[in-house]
């Protein structure tokens, strides 16, 4: 073979070489691309309206751990607790390897906050809503940075709508009738047994959904005394579907000091709804609400609602 023939072969091999190489570099990194597009973050969410939301933006798969308050929808009860949300353990949450944490602002304790940014873990805290509008806040703060800003839209468009219905029912409402005087009460046992006053973030559904909440005239979280109860004289008690479990069902409702003597109480006006749906302050927030008033302005009996 002669050599210019050689040099020719071994010119074309190193093309071929070269050829191979650059496809092999550019499959190799369409792939390191690729995985940068689709990493999910790994997420801690913490708060029942927290995971909620997350479910709804449909980043469930994205979960790694919840709080105790995450219990909606019931898929989110698959997924590792790490406790109570005022009373997190840094390590617990750690050990799930968490890319980030959601959560409200008033983590417990305190210093969870720099123990999981020290370990590397990305905090995204939120705002206490205390009305369907700072949910839809929210709801907007969670789809952005988790790059869901359109599924997060249109979730509080679908809110939107709702609240122009609420709108509309109060309106017409109002120009019908008096608004019901209605009370929220908390318990929890025989011990834990409370009047949600005037400043109470759960209470202010009442006004939310049309009511004429008494409660405000009393400041803050009280415990229910006979006294207080009888000159509050609410038409319709609202409480938490776990509470009324804890205290033995709707009838010892009836017992509690000075319930007996109300209008509430003689005409077994009560309106029980779960815990979460009622306060979350999530995407079902207006539902809720309107829930609410159908309770409120039910004619007789003990309505339920988001069991």
């Amino acid at each position: 073979m002669s050599h210019q023939k050689i040099l020719r072969l071994h010119s074309q091999s190193k093309k071929e070489i070269s050829k191979k190489w650059f496809l092999f570099l550019l499959l190799w990194g369409g792939t390191c691309l690729s995985y940068q597009f689709v990493y999910a973050e790994k997420i801690v969410s913490i708060g029942g309206a927290v995971t909620e939301t997350l479910f709804a933006l449909g980043v469930e798969d994205q979960i790694v751990g919840r709080d105790t308050s995450s219990y909606y929808p019931a898929r989110a009860l698959d997924i590792p607790a790490v406790g109570y949300r005022r009373q997190l353990n840094a390590e617990g949450i750690l050990s799930l390897r968490p890319d980030v944490m959601i959560a409200p602002e008033d983590l417990q304790p305190a210093s969870i906050v720099s123990q999981l940014e020290q370990a590397g873990v990305k905090l995204i805290l939120l705002k206490e809503a205390t009305s369907c509008q700072d949910a839809q806040q929210n709801i907007l703060q969670i789809g952005k940075r988790l790059q869901k800003a359109e599924q997060a839209k249109q979730l509080v468009q679908r809110m939107d709508a709702e609240l122009k219905q609420l709108a509309l029912i109060l309106e017409k409402k109002s120009s019908q009738h008096t608004k019901t005087k209605a009370l929220m009460l908390y318990v929890r046992g025989n011990r834990s047994q409370f009047i949600l006053g005037q400043g109470s973030a759960p209470a202010r559904m009442l006004e939310i959904s049309g009511a004429n909440n008494v409660g405000n005239a009393i400041q803050g979280v009280k415990p229910i005394t006979a006294e207080a109860m009888v000159a509050l004289a609410p038409e319709v008690l609202v409480l938490f579907q776990k509470g009324v479990q804890s205290i033995g069902g709707k009838e010892k409702v009836l017992q509690l000091p000075g319930v007996a003597y109300t209008p509430a109480g003689q005409n077994q006006r009560l309106v029980i709804m779960d815990d979460l749906y009622l306060a979350g302050y999530g995407p079902r927030c207006v539902k809720a609400a309107l829930d609410l008033y159908q309770g409120m302005y039910a004619k007789s009996g003990i309505y339920t609602a988001g069991n």
